[in-house]
Protein backbone atom coordinates (compact mmCIF):
# COMPACT_ATOMS: atom_id res chain seq x y z
CA UNK A 1 0.00 0.00 0.00
CA UNK A 2 2.67 2.15 0.89
CA UNK A 3 4.53 2.02 -2.51
CA UNK A 4 0.97 2.90 -4.16
CA UNK A 5 0.96 5.74 -2.28
CA UNK A 6 4.46 6.55 -3.03
CA UNK A 7 4.59 6.20 -6.38
CA UNK A 8 1.05 8.16 -7.00
CA UNK A 9 2.38 10.79 -4.96
CA UNK A 10 5.97 10.65 -7.37
CA UNK A 11 3.96 10.60 -10.59
CA UNK A 12 1.56 13.52 -9.25
CA UNK A 13 4.62 15.90 -8.21
CA UNK A 14 6.63 15.21 -11.38
CA UNK A 15 3.11 15.94 -13.39
CA UNK A 16 2.60 19.34 -11.64
CA UNK A 17 6.49 20.08 -12.12
CA UNK A 18 6.53 19.28 -15.83
CA UNK A 19 3.24 21.20 -15.97
CA UNK A 20 4.98 24.65 -14.34
CA UNK A 21 7.79 24.55 -16.30
CA UNK A 22 6.15 24.55 -19.57
CA UNK A 23 3.96 27.29 -18.67
CA UNK A 24 6.81 29.74 -17.80
CA UNK A 25 8.39 28.47 -21.39
CA UNK A 26 5.43 28.87 -23.32
CA UNK A 27 5.00 32.99 -22.82
CA UNK A 28 8.93 33.10 -24.59
CA UNK A 29 7.66 32.84 -28.22
CA UNK A 30 7.79 34.94 -31.35
CA UNK A 31 5.47 35.48 -34.12
CA UNK A 32 2.03 35.80 -34.77
CA UNK A 33 -1.38 34.60 -33.24
CA UNK A 34 -4.67 36.11 -34.39
CA UNK A 35 -4.69 39.97 -34.07
CA UNK A 36 -1.14 39.99 -32.02
CA UNK A 37 2.29 39.78 -33.27
CA UNK A 38 4.80 38.87 -29.96
CA UNK A 39 8.56 40.16 -30.80
CA UNK A 40 11.52 38.56 -28.57
CA UNK A 41 14.73 40.50 -28.19
CA UNK A 42 17.06 39.00 -25.77
CA UNK A 43 20.90 40.49 -25.97
CA UNK A 44 23.68 42.43 -24.73
CA UNK A 45 23.86 45.80 -25.23
CA UNK A 46 27.04 48.21 -24.53
CA UNK A 47 27.18 49.77 -20.67
CA UNK A 48 27.04 53.48 -21.01
CA UNK A 49 30.21 55.08 -19.71
CA UNK A 50 29.01 57.61 -18.11
CA UNK A 51 26.26 55.72 -16.52
CA UNK A 52 27.12 52.24 -16.56
CA UNK A 53 24.06 50.48 -14.32
CA UNK A 54 21.67 52.47 -16.53
CA UNK A 55 19.36 50.25 -18.99
CA UNK A 56 19.90 51.71 -22.19
CA UNK A 57 16.12 52.05 -22.97
CA UNK A 58 16.51 53.79 -26.05
CA UNK A 59 18.55 51.05 -27.61
CA UNK A 60 16.21 48.49 -26.62
CA UNK A 61 13.35 50.28 -28.60
CA UNK A 62 15.10 51.28 -31.60
CA UNK A 63 15.62 46.95 -31.43
CA UNK A 64 12.14 45.77 -30.47
CA UNK A 65 11.23 48.58 -33.46
CA UNK A 66 13.85 47.23 -35.90
CA UNK A 67 12.58 43.62 -35.43
CA UNK A 68 9.08 44.05 -35.34
CA UNK A 69 9.16 46.28 -38.55
CA UNK A 70 11.03 43.41 -40.43
CA UNK A 71 9.10 40.11 -39.15
CA UNK A 72 5.69 42.13 -40.24
CA UNK A 73 6.77 43.42 -43.49
CA UNK A 74 7.63 39.63 -43.79
CA UNK A 75 4.08 38.35 -42.70
CA UNK A 76 2.63 41.15 -45.36
CA UNK A 77 5.33 39.81 -47.86
CA UNK A 78 4.26 36.35 -47.59
CA UNK A 79 0.43 36.58 -47.48
CA UNK A 80 -0.63 39.29 -49.96
CA UNK A 81 -1.15 37.75 -52.95
CA UNK A 82 1.06 38.29 -56.03
CA UNK A 83 -1.46 40.09 -58.70
CA UNK A 84 -2.12 42.55 -55.54
CA UNK A 85 1.31 43.50 -55.22
CA UNK A 86 1.43 47.65 -56.64
CA UNK A 87 2.78 50.96 -55.56
CA UNK A 88 -0.45 51.60 -54.08
CA UNK A 89 -0.46 48.88 -51.55
CA UNK A 90 3.15 48.93 -51.04
CA UNK A 91 2.49 52.43 -49.59
CA UNK A 92 -0.87 51.50 -47.25
CA UNK A 93 0.83 48.52 -45.89
CA UNK A 94 3.41 50.69 -44.89
CA UNK A 95 1.04 53.17 -43.66
CA UNK A 96 -0.75 50.16 -41.71
CA UNK A 97 2.58 48.86 -40.31
CA UNK A 98 3.67 52.03 -39.03
CA UNK A 99 0.74 52.43 -37.09
CA UNK A 100 0.50 48.88 -36.21
CA UNK A 101 4.28 49.70 -34.37
CA UNK A 102 3.62 52.98 -33.05
CA UNK A 103 1.79 50.90 -29.82
CA UNK A 104 3.88 48.76 -28.67
CA UNK A 105 3.11 46.46 -25.14
CA UNK A 106 5.69 45.24 -23.00
CA UNK A 107 4.72 42.02 -21.87
CA UNK A 108 8.52 41.21 -20.15
CA UNK A 109 11.52 42.92 -19.45
CA UNK A 110 14.85 41.96 -17.68
CA UNK A 111 18.10 43.17 -17.76
CA UNK A 112 20.55 41.88 -15.66
CA UNK A 113 23.50 44.08 -14.19
CA UNK A 114 25.56 42.75 -17.47
CA UNK A 115 23.29 44.62 -19.64
CA UNK A 116 22.41 41.88 -20.93
CA UNK A 117 18.37 42.47 -21.43
CA UNK A 118 15.57 40.22 -22.39
CA UNK A 119 12.27 41.99 -24.00
CA UNK A 120 8.80 40.63 -24.69
CA UNK A 121 6.50 43.10 -26.33
CA UNK A 122 3.42 42.81 -28.19
CA UNK A 123 1.76 44.74 -31.31
CA UNK A 124 -2.00 44.78 -32.16
CA UNK A 125 -1.73 44.15 -36.38
CA UNK A 126 -5.66 43.79 -37.12
CA UNK A 127 -5.74 46.40 -39.47
CA UNK A 128 -3.04 45.09 -41.10
CA UNK A 129 -4.75 41.21 -40.90
CA UNK A 130 -8.21 43.32 -42.23
CA UNK A 131 -6.56 44.47 -45.40
CA UNK A 132 -4.71 41.42 -45.81
CA UNK A 133 -8.02 39.46 -45.54
CA UNK A 134 -9.65 42.20 -47.69
CA UNK A 135 -6.93 41.81 -50.65
CA UNK A 136 -7.13 38.08 -50.78
CA UNK A 137 -10.91 37.90 -50.87
CA UNK A 138 -10.52 40.51 -54.03
CA UNK A 139 -8.10 38.19 -55.66
CA UNK A 140 -11.12 34.89 -55.01
CA UNK A 141 -13.68 36.82 -56.15
CA UNK A 142 -11.28 37.34 -59.38
CA UNK A 143 -10.59 33.81 -60.66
Amino acid sequence: MKKIISAFFFVSLILILSCSTSHIQSERWEGFTGDRMRVVISEFFMPDEKNPNAVPEKLIKDRVSQRASLLLASYVNINLPRDKVSPESDALFNKLINEALASPVIIFSECHENNYCTIITEFDIAPVNRKLEESGNDSSKNR
